[in-house]
């Protein structure tokens, strides 16, 4: 009986060994895989260890953010890994033929998509700046840099998503300066898998709502992220102006049946010399039986007060932004919208706090500025026209900062590729046809805006009606 325990002891201890070696081995692979590849097993850890570190970060800062955190209920997200539980019908835009005219998809089916493994960003063409990888302390720039942020709505359909995120980041890399902050909307796991690892070899640290069928993302471009490459090289640094998050966070909306909300970070840009308020949020979406206008008109105001609740709280914040698809129809050419002016609807003036203001309006008067455009955006057909994805803007009475350049990007379709895009009915039913189009990076155009400083503010109307001399 006893040398059958021992034998017993002895198998267990075998197994033991031979399972941390294993593991050892496992260990060693990994620190010697390319920091390319190692992309693919951070996605895979992501959300088994972000909610850890994210509720770390929310006690931190709990005893900071709890008067602004009284403007709207706290949703952060609990489960990394747990399914939406919201049933959202929402609008597949690029059927419509006509100014008002939309076809509904049901988007709960998107759940079944297949995570797919992030590929090499060097593979997919994205210019990336070599860099340092000293981390000697670099002393602050006393001059103010303008800096620019982009939000982007990146479609949460499926065709060709590795080309189509490639294209975005692309078009990121491309800008100079690069975006210090990025508000995505309409993020996949699908999308996201392809377009994380090619945005982290830029330097961004990145943010994204879990939990939903798709949501929102948020990115800053800054040396301190864990994990990528590290851009601290000066040179890099005055190029690219970055930030250092303090704190950042979800806050859903009450008012949403979408799961909607507005996420945020507080950061430093040394550029500027003090920090921003960055936001970005999707504004709960048109259905049959609501158009969503009465809920994104609460949303707006939500967002704004909270933003506004931030800069009263904390002095060394110099600016708020509210970026992303809004949804919002108040511009319509040949009928009426169904939202208000979106700026009459948020306070105009508070004490030491400019009023809000339209980037697009300041920077292009004028100009429609359309985000999503039938008539523009090679891969859709139709008539609609709105100006959906927006920058609003607020600056402490002190500052002399300005909006000085807002653009699109993304306009352009890729090169190579098209979309077969399913024929679907009035009654939302696909017919069984297929329409070839061209395939641009999104249905969305981006916007991209600059912020300089306010006295060398010129406008593109005020340059072509200069008088000749």
């Amino acid at each position: 009986m006893d040398s059958e325990i021992q034998r017993i002891r002895r198998e267990r201890w075998l197994q033991s060994q031979k399972k941390n070696d294993d593991e050892s081995t496992s260990d060693a692979k990994r620190r010697n895989v390319s920091p390319a590849l190692r992309t693919q097993s951070w996605l895979e850890d992501l959300n088994a260890d972000a909610q850890t570190k994210d509720e770390k970060k929310d006690i931190e800062t709990e005893e900071d953010s709890k008067p602004a955190a009284k403007v709207i209920k706290k949703a952060r997200v609990k489960a990394p890994n747990k399914p939406s539980s919201v049933k959202e019908t929402c609008i597949d835009l690029t059927n419509s033929d006509d100014d008002d005219d939309i076809v509904v998809l049901d988007a709960t089916s998107k759940t079944s998509l297949k995570r797919k493994q992030p590929r090499n960003a060097l593979d997919e063409d994205v210019k990336v700046e070599s860099t340092s990888s000293s981390s000697a302390p670099i002393s602050k720039n006393n001059e103010i840099m303008p800096f620019s942020i982009c939000t982007y709505n990146i479609w949460f359909e499926r065709p060709n998503p590795s080309a189509r995120m490639t294209e975005i980041a692309r078009l990121i890399s491309e800008q100079s300066p690069r975006p210090t902050f990025i508000g995505l909307q309409e993020v996949t796991p699908e999308l996201l898998s392809h377009l994380s690892p090619l945005l982290r070899s830029l330097g961004y640290d990145i943010k994204f709502q879990r939990g939903v069928t798709y949501g929102v993302a948020l990115c800053v471009l800054t040396e301190d992220y864990e994990g990528g490459r590290a851009l601290n090289d000066s040179k890099m640094r005055q190029k690219h102006p970055m930030g250092r998050i303090l704190e950042f966070g979800f806050e859903e909306f009450p008012s949403s049946r979408m799961a909607r909300g507005i996420m945020w970070v507080r950061a430093e840009v040394d550029s500027i010399g003090g920090e921003v308020l960055f936001t970005t949020t999707h504004l709960e979406s048109y259905i049959p039986s609501n158009d969503g206008s009465r809920e994104r008109e609460q949303q707006i105001k939500i967002a704004s007060e909270f933003c506004l609740a931030k800069l009263r709280q904390t002095r060394s914040v110099k600016m708020a932004f509210i970026t992303g698809d809004l949804n919002w129809d108040d511009e319509r050419v040949r009928s009426k919208g169904t939202n208000k002016v979106l700026l009459s609807l948020i306070p105009h003036r508070n004490l030491g706090i400019q009023q809000w203001s339209d980037a697009w309006l300041d920077a292009n008067p004028g100009e429609a500025g359309f985000t999503y455009d039938s008539k523009e955006n090679p891969m859709l057909k139709g008539s609609m026209r709105r100006r959906f994805d927006r920058c609003i803007v607020c600056f402490r009475d002190e500052e002399m900062f300005a909006p000085t350049q807002a653009e699109l990007i993304g306009k352009d379709a890729i090169a190579g590729l098209q979309w077969q895009k399913l024929k679907y009915n009035r009654e939302g039913k696909p017919t069984g046809e297929v329409d070839n189009r061209p395939l641009a990076a999104s249905d969305h155009f981006g916007l991209l805006v600059t912020i300089g400083k306010k006295q060398h503010f010129k406008s593109k109307n005020m340059t072509k009606n200069k008088p000749r001399k």
